[in-house]
């Protein structure tokens, strides 16, 4: 993975752990951290992900989320 895919990755899920964790913060509390927040997202993401899970990831993704991907093909 390029460095530059890389940086936009880790941009691109903070944004949506923060976007995420703001909309989850009557339900998580004030005692967890958000780097806490953030990790978890990812791993909600990344198990959606791999099972195929659409309902989780439409969860887990605004629906007015712009993206990009450099493997476009």
């Amino acid at each position: 993975m390029s460095y530059a895919r890389s940086i936009v990755c880790v941009a691109l899920l903070t944004w949506v752990g923060v976007a995420y964790g703001s909309s989850q913060e009557q339900a998580v509390g004030s005692n967890t951290k958000p780097e806490d927040q953030v990790t978890q997202v990812e791993r909600d993401w990344l198990a959606a992900d791999a099972k195929g899970d659409v309902a989780s990831l439409r969860r887990l993704i605004s629906d007015d989320r712009l993206g990009r991907s450099f493997d476009c093909r």
